[in-house]
C-alpha cells in the first residue's frame, strides 16, 4: 500500500500537489489527512476528480483520519465511499432520484437599456440596509443606470421572485437556484465569508451537549436554505439522528430565536455572521452546543439573461472595490472585505448540493 499525507488546507492551490497522483500504479493508495485543516468546495472538487481518474485505473484510493468537517463534506456531496474510518451514512435529507447537474445558459445576450434597473439585495443582517443603498448608488454611478434597490431580510415568498431582478445578491442556495432555472449568471461571490452556522440552545436549558437533544424541536428560518442542510448534518456527524427531530420553519431568522426564547422549539440553526450580530442581550440567553467551519458555500452577486452583456464590466466594477476608497467605504459599512471569481468547480458543487437536496426533492 502507498501512503501520502497531506498538510493544510485542501482548496484551489492543491492543485499542483494532487496531480502527482494521478500516475500511480495499480493497487491501494492511502491518504493520510490528519494534517489537513479544511477543504473547501475547489478542493472538494480536485478530490473528487482524483478519485474517479483513480477508480478507472484500477487504484483504490481512500482518505484516512479526516476531521469531522471533512467527513461532513464528503457526506453531503455523496463521496463517503472513499472515506477509510467506518463512518456512517448521514440521516439528513437525501433525494431518490438525482438529475443530471446543468447550469442553465443565459437565453439572451441582449442589453436592456429601458427603464429602470431592479436589484434585489438579501440582507445577510438587520445592519446591512444603510450599506446596501450606498452599494446601490455606487452601483448606479459606476454603470451609469438607474436602478431600484428591493431589500429582503427574510425567506423569499416564492422562489420566483426574484427571477424578475436584474441583478441579485442572494445567499448559496438562492443563488443557485437562479442560475439553473432562470438562467442567471455569477458575477462575484464573497470573498472569504462562507455561510457558515451555529446550533444554538436556551441559555437555561438543563440539557448539556447536543447528545441531550435526541427528538428535540428544531427551528430555523426556511427548509430550502443552506443553513438547514448544514445544521441537519452537523446534528448526524455528532451522533444525533437528524431524521428524529422535529421541525419548525419560521420564515425569518429573528423569528427563529423569538420561538427557541420563547419555548416553543429547543434548538436553532442559525447563519453564524447572523448570530454575532444578536444584541449582547440576545446572546446571553442563548448558549452555542456547535458550529461549522466548512468553507463550502458563499452569498453570490448574479446578473439576469437580459443584462449579462453588463457581466464583464459588473464583475471588474465589484472586484476594484477593495482598490478604491469610495468602495472600501461601501465595503465596510456592509461588513464585506471584497469580491471574488468563483471556480467553476464551486459553482459545479452547488448545484450538485441544490439538485439533490432542494431541486428534486
Amino acid at each position: 500500500m502507498l501512503r501520502f499525507s497531506l498538510k493544510g488546507n485542501v482548496d484551489a492551490h492543491a492543485a499542483n500537489a494532487l496531480a502527482g497522483l494521478y500516475e500511480l500504479p495499480e493497487g491501494e493508495v492511502k491518504l493520510d489527512f490528519s494534517e489537513v485543516q479544511r477543504v473547501n468546495s475547489k478542493g472538494l472538487g480536485l478530490l473528487l476528480k482524483l478519485f474517479e481518474h483513480s477508480e478507472q485505473r484500477g487504484v483504490s484510493m481512500r482518505v484516512h483520519n479526516a476531521n469531522r468537517m471533512t467527513s461532513m463534506l464528503f457526506k453531503m456531496t455523496n463521496i463517503e465511499r472513499y472515506l477509510a474510518d467506518g463512518v456512517k451514512p448521514s440521516s439528513a435529507p437525501r433525494a431518490v432520484n438525482v438529475n443530471p447537474v446543468r447550469v442553465a445558459s443565459p437565453q439572451s445576450a441582449s442589453l436592456d437599456t429601458e427603464g429602470k434597473l431592479r436589484f434585489m439585495a438579501n440582507m445577510q443582517n438587520s445592519q446591512q440596509a444603510n450599506g446596501w443603498y450606498l452599494f446601490n448608488s455606487y452601483l448606479q454611478r459606476k454603470i451609469s443606470r438607474e436602478i431600484f434597490l428591493d431589500l429582503v431580510y427574510a425567506s423569499w415568498e416564492g422562489e420566483s421572485a426574484p427571477s424578475s431582478a436584474n441583478f441579485a445578491f442572494a445567499p448559496p442556495f438562492q443563488s443557485t437556484f437562479l442560475m439553473l432555472e432562470h438562467g442567471f449568471q455569477v458575477v462575484a461571490r464573497l470573498a472569504e465569508q462562507a455561510d457558515e452556522i451555529t446550533v444554538l440552545a436556551r441559555a437555561d436549558d438543563p440539557r448539556g451537549g447536543l447528545a441531550d437533544f435526541k427528538g428535540a424541536t428544531v427551528v430555523t428560518e426556511s427548509k430550502d436554505s443552506f443553513v438547514y442542510l448544514l445544521g441537519r448534518f452537523l446534528l448526524d456527524e455528532a451522533g444525533l439522528p437528524s431524521e428524529q427531530m422535529k421541525y419548525q420553519f419560521a420564515g425569518h431568522e429573528l423569528k427563529s430565536v423569538k420561538s427557541l426564547l420563547g419555548g416553543e422549539a429547543d434548538m436553532l440553526f442559525m447563519a453564524t455572521e447572523n448570530y454575532r450580530n444578536l444584541s449582547g442581550l440576545s446572546r446571553s440567553r442563548l448558549r452555542v452546543l456547535d458550529e461549522t467551519d466548512s468553507g463550502l458555500a458563499f452569498p453570490m452577486f448574479c446578473v439576469s439573461p437580459s443584462n449579462s452583456a453588463l457581466l464583464p464590466g459588473l464583475r471588474a466594477m465589484l472586484l476594484e472595490m477593495s482598490q478604491d476608497a469610495k468602495g472600501v467605504q461601501v465595503l465596510s459599512d456592509l461588513g464585506m472585505k471584497g469580491w471574488g471569481i468563483p471556480e467553476q468547480e464551486e459553482i459545479e458543487m452547488l448545484a450538485m448540493l441544490f439538485r439533490r437536496y432542494v431541486g428534486s426533492c
